[in-house]
C-alpha cells in the first residue's frame, strides 16, 4: 500500500501556534513548529542545513518579526538539532540526554557527507551548537501568556527525548516519540519503554492535536485505537 500524500508547509494548529510539516518521507528532514508568544518566539526543531532552514525563516518571518528567544531540540539526531547556530543568538533548550549525545557525536563532516552527499555544501557551514540550558525531568518556559511544558518522557526514540506540550491549547509537539504513515529509527534509544510512553500520551496529557516528528500533524480521534 502506497504511503498517503498530507497537507504540507506551514499550517496554524492553534492561536499563535504553527506547524512546518515536511511532505516527504526521507530522513534529512524533519517536521518543525514555532510558538509566537507576546515577547518572542520559541522554535521547537531547528531542522539539519542552511538550505532547509532558511526558506523556514522566511515563513516565520510572514508571521511575526518578534525575535526568536528559544530554539527547543527534541533530540540530538541531525535531522532535528544541527541547524541550531542558524536561529543564534536565540538559546538552545533540550533535555540533558541530548546535549550530552551531541557532544559526543560532534560533527564529522566526513560521515555526514557520506550519510547525507546532497547537503554536502552545508556541511561546510554547519556547526556543533548544543543547548546552553538542558533540564531532566521537566521544565517550564512562560512566552509571555502561554506556559510551554518541556517533557523527558523517559528512554523511548532516544535517551534525551524532549515533548512539547500546551496545555491551554491541548497540542503536542512530540519530536520523534511519535511518527505518522512513517517506520520510526529505533537505533538510539528503548523500544519496550518507547511503546508504553506512546501508548501513555493520551493517558496522562490532555492532547487534541499532535505534531510528530515526521508526518502530518493529527488529531487525538485518528490515534484512538479501536
Amino acid at each position: 500500500m502506497p504511503i498517503p500524500s498530507w497537507k504540507s508547509g506551514l499550517q496554524e494548529i492553534a492561536e499563535n501556534v504553527f506547524a512546518y510539516v515536511h511532505s516527504g518521507v526521507g530522513w534529512d528532514i524533519c517536521n518543525s513548529g514555532f510558538i509566537v508568544g507576546d515577547d518572542g518566539v520559541m522554535v521547537i526543531d531547528a531542522m539539519m542545513v542552511a538550505s532547509m532552514v532558511d526558506p523556514y525563516l522566511e515563513e516565520i518571518r510572514k508571521v511575526t518579526d518578534k525575535p526568536i528567544r528559544y530554539v527547543v531540540n527534541t533530540h540530538h539526531h541531525v535531522d532535528h538539532s544541527f541547524g541550531n547556530q542558524f536561529y543564534l543568538p536565540a538559546e538552545v533548550v533540550s533535555h540533558q540526554g541530548c546535549r550530552e549525545a551531541m557532544l559526543a557525536r560532534g560533527a564529522d563532516v566526513n560521515m555526514l557527507n557520506e550519510q547525507f552527499p546532497q547537503y554536502r555544501e552545508d556541511w561546510a557551514k554547519t556547526q556543533l551548537n548544543p543547548a546552553t540550558i538542558t533540564y531532566q525531568d521537566k521544565m517550564n518556559v512562560h512566552l509571555g501568556g502561554r506556559v510551554v511544558e518541556l517533557l523527558h518522557p523517559g528512554p523511548a526514540h532516544t535517551y534525551g527525548d524532549t515533548m512539547v506540550y500546551l496545555p491551554q491549547d491541548k497540542v503536542l509537539f512530540s519530536g520523534d516519540v511519535a511518527f505518522h504513515y512513517l517506520t520510526p529509527l529505533a537505533r538510539d534509544g528503548h523500544v519496550s519503554n518507547w511503546i508504553k510512553v506512546a501508548d501513555g500520551i493520551f493517558k496522562h496529557l490532555d492532547v487534541t492535536t499532535l505534531m510528530p516528528g515526521h508526518g502530518p500533524v493529527t488529531i487525538r480521534k485518528c490515534l484512538a485505537k479501536p
